[in-house]
């Protein structure tokens, strides 16, 4: 009775954060995928060489490649102790979250972080092991942030170096989170803090490093060309790419069906597009008219677009060679529009059982997180998920064939001759 009297008086964060864990536990069984072989599993790089050599790996992300480091120094490369510690990493984004949250009086805040944290579009930044570059830009990011709100608050010095030193850990960490500068500021506005010339001046440092962060990876990523329909994408295709992918993570963000580890190609976002830059366009629109009458809408909205904007297909990147739609991309954008929905439908619904409808909804979207999570535990099964979701995906018949051929398995040729008759194709 007195164990059961202490579990009941333990936080509710802990709670969350207990089945966040039990969500994501599947994939910590699961094996290197994709590019974690050359990026973890076969490098040798010693920590010098990870922060001076920026072209000894595909990406320059030196602060993510030292905890590999640190992990290959220790107790090897395993891939267990690699999902291990990307849990371990969102499970800390979900505390800062959560206490960022109350600190803004975000109506719903332990709902919104629990939605984040077991939501199936967030499972593929934790399951796969090279992806915690975007884990931990995350975590320095909401650092970052929580050291600028002080620092605004109480005019302390010592939180506006913090504030920069968490963002340059964070752009260390994965580039995209750049567009966190302009982010900084509208939340200023949000709370009605907004900022004077020398405030302005005082994010100068934030963007610089931005600016800096943003031009290494641009020259990383152009060392590899673009090829096929990727090179031939127009400036209108990049435009109606963007308004198609912002369209895409909002229904991703909605729905807990659909998710793939390879989206269509670019080729077909650009169809997508016809619709969605329209109403993208829209949206947008919307966001700017509803600033004055629902400034957390509009902060909500605009935000998740600024985060997207770098990876939409606007600017090259190489993994659009595959798709340039993906969730990880909009893990950022994420933290601000998943406990907005939740803040907007008890602002929206005030009836006496609203936060148990969205409980609910909760535990709904966590079996479906479970459930993909379950799919990294097993190469083969997320491949064949996402050749069924997404059959134009030559990279998932691909890697099919060359599992059946380590097994011996018969449908070898056939994935091979599949993945190579659409890789052709592009």
């Amino acid at each position: 009775m007195q164990a059961a009297s202490r579990f009941a008086k333990l936080p509710a964060i802990v709670w969350v954060i207990f089945a966040a864990a039990l969500v994501h536990s599947p994939a910590l069984f699961g094996e290197w995928l994709w590019d974690d072989h050359s990026l973890i599993e076969d490098v040798t790089l010693g920590l010098g060489e990870i922060w001076t050599r920026p072209g000894a790996l595909a990406e320059y992300y030196p602060a993510t490649h030292t905890t590999y480091w640190l992990e290959r120094v220790t107790v090897g490369a395993n891939p267990f102790v690699a999902h291990l510690v990307n849990l371990l990493i969102l499970l800390g984004i979900g505390v800062m979250l959560f206490g960022l949250l109350k600190r803004l009086n975000v109506k719903g805040a332990l709902l919104g972080t629990a939605l984040f944290l077991v939501h199936p579009v967030n499972v593929e930044a934790v399951a796969w092991a090279s992806q915690r570059k975007t884990l931990l830009a995350g975590l320095f990011g909401l650092i970052c942030v929580r050291a600028y709100l002080e620092f605004r608050d109480r005019d302390e010095q010592k939180q506006l170096i913090v504030a920069i030193g968490a963002f340059v850990l964070a752009v260390l960490s994965k580039t995209q989170i750049i567009m966190l500068v302009p982010v900084l500021p509208l939340l200023d506005w949000w709370r009605g803090r907004a900022l004077d010339r020398p405030g302005w001046v005082r994010l100068a440092p934030f963007a610089v490093v931005a600016l800096v962060g943003a031009m290494v990876t641009v020259q990383m990523e152009h060392r590899v060309e673009p090829v096929g329909d990727i090179a031939a994408l127009t400036l209108v295709d990049r435009f109606l790419i963007l308004g198609a992918t912002y369209l895409d993570s909002i229904w991703h963000v909605l729905s807990p069906l659909g998710h793939s580890l390879v989206y269509e190609p670019a080729t077909d976002y650009v169809r997508f597009g016809l619709l969605g830059l329209p109403l993208t366009v829209l949206i947008l629109v919307a966001a700017i008219g509803l600033r004055g009458r629902n400034p957390s809408l509009s902060l909500v909205i605009t935000s998740s677009f600024l985060f997207l904007l770098p990876v939409s297909g606007l600017i090259y990147f190489p993994y659009m060679a595959f798709s340039p739609a993906t969730d990880r991309f909009q893990f950022f954008g994420n933290m601000l529009v998943i406990p907005g929905l939740v803040a907007a439908a008890i602002t929206t619904f005030r009836g006496q059982y609203t936060q148990v409808a969205i409980a609910g909804w909760v535990a709904i979207f966590g079996l479906f997180g479970l459930q993909r999570s379950s799919l990294f535990a097993d190469n083969e099964k997320i491949w064949t998920a996402t050749a069924e979701r997404n059959p134009k995906a030559w990279i998932a018949h691909e890697n099919l064939g060359l599992i059946a051929k380590e097994s011996g398995g018969g449908r070898a040729g056939n994935y091979l001759d599949t993945g190579g008759r659409l890789n052709n194709a592009r």
